[in-house]
């Protein structure tokens, strides 16, 4: 299990990296953004193992430690990215909406997989998107590009 999740990481870094590599601009940075999540979200629809990866982590305080570190990694990476093109953003208000971002996109694909239809999953996914995009702008509010 230790084995899948670290391979499921570094998938989920090449992503976020190739999408946010190059963005000059909040808009290009909230393209990218959108760009991995949708990526991330068919990386976990194209393999259903990840529902029993996902399962396996509720049993293990090492793997919930180690997902957890690499949450705040990304988000890490992600706020980086941010103040990057919006530098006179609140940098603490960055880096725990990032965090919070990234963290509940897991939660969310753990509850999409657990719906029967491609199409709730879709659904659940795309109120995810819609509350993380919200949760940007807020955080992003007044910072110009």
């Amino acid at each position: 299990l230790g084995a899948l999740l670290e391979r499921y990481q570094d998938r989920a870094r090449q992503m976020l990296d190739e999408h946010l590599a190059g963005c000059e601009s909040l808009e290009a940075l909230r393209d990218g953004l959108e760009k991995t999540s949708r990526s991330w979200f068919a990386m976990h629809r194209e393999e259903p193992l990840w529902r029993h990866v996902f399962a396996g982590l509720l049993g293990s305080s090492e793997l919930q430690q180690r997902d957890l570190a690499d949450t705040r990694a990304s988000a890490a990476r992600i706020a980086a990215a941010i103040l990057a093109v919006a530098p006179d953003a609140d940098a603490g208000a960055v880096e725990r909406s990032s965090l919070l971002i990234n963290h509940l996109f897991i939660a969310a694909m753990q509850l999409a997989l657990a719906e029967p239809t491609a199409e709730a999953q879709e659904a659940l996914f795309e109120s995810w998107l819609a509350m993380a995009g919200g949760e940007l702008a807020r955080v992003l509010e007044g910072s110009s590009d």
